[in-house]
């Protein structure tokens, strides 16, 4: 259930069991609400919900009489207040209680709704950029500047709407090499696609820029790319995961890396050794051998450094 879809939910549900209060065991039901609500607020990480949630289950028990001249631990308590809430009770709320819990209710919306949203956005986008890397990035780039394929930032894609990208996306397009992802790609993760593409990060957009020969491209800070240390680094890669298959010049089984360095960019030559599989795949290659291997961020980018440090 979407956040929007959950806080509507919230709002019908748990706001109107509130409002609903004088029947046998109104408390009872207030206190499942708000509990429930705590639990939200717990999982999606939004402390000010917890907070204010823990303020009304007290404010609760409070007008029950509960905890008068009473030193309860924390586990106490939160004991102590389901045995007591979740049991039939003669009502006793009156004007001031109604009046109290009402304000903390709205706080509990008004703080915590930002938090809820904040919370599965940050989610979903990281859930989208996963979904891109594995089935994107090898053509279109990593930063979606484009590749072997088109570009993907902003600029190019603001005249089609989430429809129509989604289209693309599970259809493919005739006569160039971009592939159908129906198969591979449930309507969820569409979904989430499109939205990831139809955004483009700010600190993104802020890099972007259109080179001199007519195409996007990344400003990029070259340092990490020269850095003798990390090339020093990748090369020690290189030599246990690479030298079998890859030659400095010659091309026998694999391409000769110095090849590599000059045809490719470094963003490209990470990806590749990142994914081997993905851009062979959309190629329709069938006897791709180069095998994933299990390295971090930070040694990809050692070993992406050292092979292009061969281009002159």
């Amino acid at each position: 259930m979407s956040v929007p879809k959950l806080f509507q939910s919230v709002w019908k549900n748990h706001y109107s069991l509130y409002i609903n209060i004088p029947q046998k065991n109104g408390g009872s039901n207030l206190w499942v609400s708000v509990a429930q609500f705590f639990d939200l607020c717990n999982s999606f990480r939004v402390p000010s919900g917890r907070h204010i949630c823990s303020i009304i289950m007290l404010e609760i028990c409070r007008s029950h009489g509960e905890f008068t001249g009473r030193n309860f631990s924390t586990h106490q308590q939160v004991d102590h207040l389901r045995k007591f809430m979740l049991k039939p009770k003669e009502n006793h709320q009156g004007h001031h209680f109604i009046k109290k819990v009402t304000s903390l209710i709205f706080a509990l919306i008004l703080f915590t709704f930002p938090g809820l949203l904040a919370g599965e956005d940050m989610k979903d986008r990281w859930a989208a950029r996963q979904i891109y890397l594995e089935n994107c990035a090898a053509c279109h780039g990593f930063d979606r500047t484009g590749f072997i394929g088109t570009s993907l930032v902003p600029a190019e894609l603001k005249t089609r709407s989430q429809a129509a990208v989604r289209s693309l996306i599970r259809h493919g397009i005739d006569g160039t090499l971009m592939p159908a992802q129906s198969c591979r790609l449930s309507l969820k993760k569409l979904r989430r696609l499109s939205y990831y593409l139809k955004e483009t990060p700010a600190e993104i957009v802020k890099r972007i820029k259109i080179g001199s020969d007519g195409n996007y491209e990344i400003v990029k800070n070259k340092m990490w790319q020269r850095d003798p240390k990390r090339i020093k680094n990748g090369r020690s890669l290189f030599d246990e995961y690479c030298m079998g298959c890859h030659h400095p010049t010659i091309e026998a089984f694999a391409p000769a890396y110095s090849e590599i360095s000059a045809k490719r960019d470094i963003r490209a030559i990470m990806g590749q050794i990142r994914f081997p599989y993905t851009s062979s795949l959309i190629l329709g290659y069938t006897d791709q051998i180069m095998p994933v291997f299990d390295l971090t961020n930070n040694e990809i980018k050692n070993l992406g450094a050292y092979v292009y440090s061969f281009r002159k």
